[in-house]
């Protein structure tokens, strides 16, 4: 008598027995019936093939990826020094208005002659900082929203060392020996260039031409602040002498 296969499954499936495990062959076709659907699959299929596959090992991959971006980019700041940091609200400052130079070529040219003043223009780990994105509320009497934080972040992690505000905003300060370092401990009355512009914590710019020279321009009255936890005190005694103060 032939035993047919339906035979056989009718068998089984009266005493509940399980099928057969697949023999190697058997597991082998199916693996190239697997290779050669994915060949046929279109670009968002194959996308959404390997994410269901090998999803673990994307994203294993991809946070590997960000560590070492993360560490590569801790030791490139660890190399480098920074050596003095100025900070500008409500500068203004256009493409080739004043110099014939872009804005960000007129920054560069500032840092360069700040690493001079410094006398570190030969080492290439030095570096200035210049922030000119700081803008007041459009009233010119406080920061906006984003400024302030930036201002916050910066300030509380010692970033900033000199910066320059509308007087308003600076009149503003209620506890402004908390915020800023006096000026008698910047620069002693005997050794200012410009002793009538100094108060107790900052220095009324009457001349901004300094700042004009790289392209920048001020609508407000502006004061310059050293701030208090500053860790370029020097640099910035350097820096007050050098814009003729």
């Amino acid at each position: 008598m032939r035993i047919t296969e339906e035979d056989i499954q009718k068998q089984e499936a009266a005493t509940g027995s399980e099928p057969a495990a697949p023999s190697k062959s058997e597991e082998k076709s199916k693996s190239r019936d697997k290779d050669t659907n994915f060949k046929d699959l279109d670009f968002g299929g194959k996308l959404q093939y390997l994410w269901d596959y090998y999803k673990w090992v994307i994203v294993v991959v991809a946070i590997v990826i960000g560590i070492i971006a993360i560490v590569r980019e801790a030791v490139l700041n660890s190399q480098q020094k920074e050596l003095f940091h100025l900070a500008m609200v409500d500068a203004i400052a256009s493409d080739g208005d004043l110099t014939g130079n872009t804005i960000q070529e007129n920054t560069e040219l500032m840092q360069q002659d700040l690493l001079k003043m410094l006398g570190a223009e030969d080492d290439p780990k030095a570096f200035v900082g210049i922030d000119t994105n700081l803008y007041t509320d459009g009233t010119g009497k406080a920061l906006d929203y984003n400024s302030n934080m930036v201002m916050t972040v910066k300030v509380s992690a010692q970033e900033f060392d000199v910066v320059l505000y509308p007087k308003a905003v600076y009149d503003s300060f209620e506890e402004k020996a908390d915020i800023f370092l006096p000026m008698d401990e910047v620069i002693p009355e005997g050794e200012r260039i410009k002793p009538e512009q100094y108060t107790d914590y900052c220095i009324t710019l009457d001349d901004t031409s300094y700042f004009s020279n790289y392209g920048f321009a001020f609508t407000h009255d502006m004061v310059l602040t050293v701030i208090a936890n500053t860790k370029n005190e020097d640099a910035c005694k350097q820096f007050i002498h050098t814009i003729g103060y």
